[in-house]
């Protein structure tokens, strides 16, 4: 499995020795229980967009979101959660991991995610 990281440049991986029992709590998905329908997140005001993406193991084509970054723009959103899937980034079908992974860092102000 690979995670790829959408952060900018300017931040850093901040860890401590000491064990944190403070986590993020998981934002409620938009998605209606039990319909299985996609939908469209918009986040706005550039990087950092604050998750990670992972391939996963039923599909290689199956993109997914694996972890949040605390300060970015996804978990602000309240609309996305672990283990959505991507299914296009800016209005383009992503099939790869690696195509999701350029059109997200060639965003500039605007990122648009179709997911399910």
């Amino acid at each position: 499995m690979m995670d790829v990281s959408f952060m900018s440049g300017a931040e850093a991986d901040v860890s401590s020795d000491e064990s944190s029992e403070e986590e993020l709590p998981l934002p409620p998905s938009p998605l209606r229980e039990g319909t299985g329908e996609p939908f469209t997140v918009v986040l706005k005001g550039g990087r950092p967009w604050g998750f990670k993406l992972t391939t996963g193991s039923e599909s290689k084509s199956s993109i997914m979101i694996s972890e949040f970054d605390a300060g970015g723009k996804a978990i602000s959103s309240g609309q996305l959660r672990v283990g959505d899937h991507v299914l296009a980034v800016n209005e383009v079908r992503c099939h790869t991991q690696t195509e999701a992974r350029q059109l997200i860092e060639s965003a500039f102000n605007t990122l648009t995610l179709r997911v399910w």
